[in-house]
């Protein structure tokens, strides 16, 4: 009889073990949202393999306030510093690229970030690496609801350049629209900050 219970346990154990196992099979990566699409690249090898996880758990300051959230692969809900309101920032790391500055090394990483509204806005979030770690140097935003198709990054020159291909909509478009307009934005990193050297419509889009 005792033998019996000990075989009723263990066929129960490996019953528990193998619905375990399927269990994380079927636990899969989220998908990223629509507004980040492709991976980013740069025009020259880099020398390191930097994947872009080097910054999860880096601090984002939220435009427009003083509120921190750490980066995370996907979505992290926040509450502003005010508490007044919720909201989410997005960040994928597979569309971070990477350079140098004078010896500096630098990242520059699209983050979505909504406030409680019915925005989200996409930016280009500047960092720089010192021995504290990768700090925020800077954003631009590149729009509100747009979608990232790539990012890359030319890093022959002195000062870094980066070309950011975005879907948007047309001139008067109401932004429930689907995005659609292809653009191409061009940057720089100088000084410690991205500056925009040109903004436009893709050749041959209608």
């Amino acid at each position: 009889m005792k033998n019996a219970y000990i075989f009723i346990i263990i066929i129960a154990l490996l019953v528990a073990l193998g619905v375990g196992l399927t269990v994380k099979t079927l636990v899969k990566k989220p998908v990223p949202p629509p507004m980040f699409e492709g991976a980013a690249t740069t025009t020259e090898p880099v020398v390191t393999t930097l994947t872009g996880r080097e910054l999860i758990g880096v601090n984002f300051i939220v435009p427009g306030g003083n509120t921190v959230v750490r980066l995370a692969d996907g979505l992290v809900d926040y509450q502003t510093a005010d508490g007044l309101s919720d909201g989410v920032v997005i960040f994928i790391t597979d569309q971070v690229v990477f350079g140098e500055v004078a010896g500096t090394p630098v990242a520059v990483a699209p983050v979505a970030a909504s406030t409680g509204g019915t925005g989200t806005f996409l930016y280009l979030v500047l960092y720089e690496e010192s021995a504290g770690g990768w700090q925020q140097r800077g954003e631009v935003l590149l729009g509100d609801r747009v979608v990232l198709q790539s990012l890359t990054m030319d890093r022959s020159g002195a000062n870094p350049r980066l070309q950011a291909r975005i879907l948007d909509r047309g001139e008067g478009e109401s932004l429930a629209v689907e995005p659609s307009v292809a653009i191409v934005k061009e940057f720089e990193i100088i000084g410690g900050a991205l500056r925009e050297l040109s903004t436009a419509r893709e050749s041959g889009d209608e």
